[in-house]
């Protein structure tokens, strides 16, 4: 399986973190030729050979691969024999459900829903008695050709590996030594790796070499780190109390930090819910340890010893469970208990266990058949998918509760602008008022200059070089403002009466003999 990265991982958090594994079980269960018919009938014969435990299927044509798995409700071979009951994934870690071909169609997707240079994903088959189409459709390369009888391998994946939950630290949890050290007695030795979930980031975790789970959980340098649980590196540590994390700067995918899960002086964990979003301290996440998926080949019948006359074979030295259980198997095929004595783990054989002697050291287990062993690893396979379908439940409204925290603060942002928005209208609105109160004021002004003009009017000439009557009134209102008409007219009058004057004067002279002899002498 491929890396994931940055611009899928906040998906497959929510949708598939819980099954992916560098361990998982790859398994080729058919080859489709160019000229298999493949129709309802061969796939039904070849769906019989994928087990009750596969996950999901891979399908590669030439250099295409697609990873198919059944909606839910569906079977592997319910989804092989329809072209409606497949999600589709390009990497076996996002899912997406396409949109569907008609019902002739096996697999495949709507043309053009696909965005990757293809025209539809995978058609590994067609519903009909006909001699054609065979082999799969439709491209070998990412581009848009679409092409029938093309050769087809089909895989089964089988999950090696489960993740359960640990624990959820609370925004107001002090999740300090003393409380990481709590969880210690919950992680099985078995445990591979931590999962942890701070918003949509994810981060995996596991031990440097010679270092425990519960060592590692209360440290801040003792953690290898992931960003798929396959490939891990050490990062740089970051001293002064907090636990995990990591140097700021050290992450390349748009974070300051790794997640610190931990600290003496904070509460909840560090830093960042998103990969381009700090929220610091009081932040809320979940771990989770990883182990691989085992059938169980015994059970535990309790404390104490079988009843003597059901002893079969020896007592001889074990060094393990598994390894006792491989010596009696033989030989009872029924029970067989671990002992300690003289400071040796000791194996003991027997046929039957009816009852159990009480014997301090003693545990006494059930040796599983195989049909047994099959029925409880298919429960637990049930169980581990119901577990994850809550899980999902879960990250979806965390995701949820996420989303309405933007569109909260989204609300909050449009809320402040909406008020400046009224704010600034209500501004608008009382300048506007202003104005016509003023234009009210000139137009009144404007008036009272008409009524009280008696000649030559001043008005009739702007308003013959303004026609608009709103911008005369401006222009007579500022002319108002510092002349008096009615002086105007006296002045004319006063002129007119001097020049009169004047002249009758000048002509009297004139008439007057004396007058005209000087007046001719000046000429």
């Amino acid at each position: 399986m491929g890396p994931r990265s940055k611009t899928t991982i906040v998906l497959l958090v929510w949708c598939c973190l819980f099954w992916m594994s560098a361990a998982d079980e790859e398994v080729l269960f058919t080859h489709v030729n160019s000229n298999t018919l493949t129709n309802v009938g061969f796939w039904t014969t070849e769906c019989a050979k994928i087990p009750s435990d596969a996950d999901h299927l891979k399908m590669v044509i030439g250099n295409v691969v697609d990873f198919f798995k059944p909606i839910k409700g569906e079977t592997m071979c319910t989804m092989l024999l329809n072209n409606n009951k497949h999600m589709w994934s390009s990497d076996g870690v996002t899912w997406t459900q396409p949109g569907y071909q008609d019902e002739r169609h096996m697999g495949s997707s709507e043309p053009g829903w696909v965005k990757d240079g293809r025209v539809v994903v995978i058609n590994w088959g067609w519903d009909s008695t006909d001699t054609d189409p065979k082999g799969a459709c439709c491209s070998t390369e990412y581009d848009d050709k679409v092409v029938w009888n093309q050769e087809l391998d089909a895989y089964y994946i089988r999950k090696t590996e489960k993740t359960v939950f640990l624990t959820h630290i609370s925004s107001t949890q002090t999740a300090n030594a003393v409380f990481l050290n709590s969880l210690c007695a919950q992680i099985p030795e078995n445990a591979l790796y931590f999962t942890m979930i701070m918003g949509k980031v994810v981060d995996y975790y596991k031990p440097r070499a010679g270092v425990s789970m519960c060592a590692m959980l209360q440290s801040f340098d003792k953690h290898m780190w992931s960003s798929d649980g396959i490939t891990w590196v050490q990062p740089a540590y970051v001293a002064g109390g907090s636990i995990g994390g990591s140097s700021a700067g050290w992450p390349k995918d748009g974070r300051t930090y790794l997640q610190f899960w931990g600290s003496p002086g904070h509460t909840g964990g560090c830093c960042d819910i998103d990969y381009d979003k700090t929220s610091g301290w009081k932040t809320a996440l979940d771990i989770y340890y990883v182990i691989n998926v085992d059938k169980e080949l015994w059970a535990s019948r309790g404390a104490g010893r079988c009843p003597d006359l059901e002893q079969r074979g020896s007592r001889v030295v074990s060094s393990t469970t598994g390894s006792c259980l491989e010596r009696c198997e033989p030989i009872s095929e029924s029970y067989f208990s671990i002992s300690e004595e003289d400071g040796k783990q000791m194996c003991t054989c027997y046929q039957d266990c009816d009852s159990l002697a009480v014997d301090a050291g003693t545990e006494t287990f059930e040796i599983l058949s195989k049909t047994m062993q099959e029925k409880i690893f298919d429960k637990d396979e049930e169980l581990i998918k119901a577990h994850d379908d809550i899980l999902e439940t879960k990250s979806q409204a965390q995701l949820t509760k996420l989303d309405l925290g933007e569109c909260n603060k989204a609300l909050t942002e449009k809320t402040t602008a909406l008020a400046t928005c009224e704010s600034n209208h209500q501004t608008k609105s009382d300048a506007l008022v202003e104005s016509e109160k003023q234009t009210l004021l000139w137009k009144n002004r404007f008036e009272e200059v008409v009524r009280l003009e008696t000649s030559d009017p001043l008005s009739g000439k702007s308003l013959e070089k303004y026609p608009d009557t709103k911008k005369a009134e401006v222009k007579v209102g500022a002319n108002t403002a510092s002349n008096n008409c009615e002086s105007n007219n006296l002045l004319r009058y006063a002129l007119f009466t001097m020049l009169g004057a004047g002249t009758g004067f000048g002509l009297c002279l004139f008439c007057r003999k004396d007058f005209g002899d000087m007046y001719d002498s000046l000429l």
